[in-house]
């Protein structure tokens, strides 16, 4: 046991230069060569939407709700697939309210066909069903104010205004919210950028040279001697 040990000194004694510069050597090509580059392992499809402003539609224009309004969206319009795809494209949408009733949109697939063309999907259907509902809203709002014109009666259908007063005082107040009503909007267009996988950094790829050549260098001095007592 100790002839060997004192074999393996006298071996590290002879190649001390080797055991040196090689694990140099490899840590400094780690370090300045550069690897292939990474292919990318997936992609973010993104869009930003200033959502609707009108009443009794929360799943629509309230941030905190629309996230039920998309899940419902990619049930009813990705009949095509497996209940399991579906729930593994409702597991990578992302709805993060910006500020106040303003959303970004966004999807991981596994490359930027596949992210582009999902969340345009369920960006165009979702401001599809949202002009639907402003819509309706804005016709009935106007509806309103048409039966107020012509009769004197309160928009309830129900009460007498006999006093005109009031009764403009209620167009107005109808009018106001007309005006403020809209329907939601896209704030930044749909872009992808790809997900590419980790590459190891230079300090990394240095440090890895320098423990492999560490390793060569350890089996050379070592196993000769392990064999040759054996």
């Amino acid at each position: 046991m100790n002839s060997t040990i004192k074999n393996v000194l006298l071996r590290v004694r002879k190649y001390l230069l080797f055991i040196i510069i090689i694990p140099l050597v490899l840590g400094a090509l780690g370090y300045f060569v550069q690897g292939n580059k990474a292919e990318p392992a997936s992609a973010t499809a993104t869009i930003k939407i200033e959502l609707g402003s009108y009443k009794d539609a929360p799943q629509f224009t309230d941030s905190a709700t629309v996230r039920e309004t998309i899940t419902k969206i990619v049930y009813e319009n990705f009949e095509d697939l497996t209940d399991e795809e579906v729930t593994s494209i409702n597991s990578k949408i992302n709805v993060e309210p910006i500020s106040q009733g303003m959303i970004s949109l966004s999807f991981t697939g596994k490359d930027e066909e596949e992210a582009k063309e999902i969340l345009g999907k369920i960006s165009d259907q979702f401001l599809a069903l949202d002009k639907k509902e402003f819509q309706i809203r804005k016709d009935n709002a106007k509806g309103k104010i048409e039966k107020l014109q012509a009769e004197n009666v309160s928009d309830e259908g129900s009460v007498v205004l006999e006093d005109t007063a009031s009764k403009q005082r209620l167009i107005y107040e109808i009018e106001k919210e007309l005006v403020l009503m809209k329907e939601a909007n896209v704030l930044r267009e749909l872009s992808v950028t790809p997900n590419s996988a980790e590459d190891l950094s230079p300090k990394k790829r240095a440090v890895l040279g320098v423990l492999i050549g560490l390793t060569i260098m350890a089996g050379f001095i070592i196993i000769p001697e392990v064999f040759r007592r054996n």
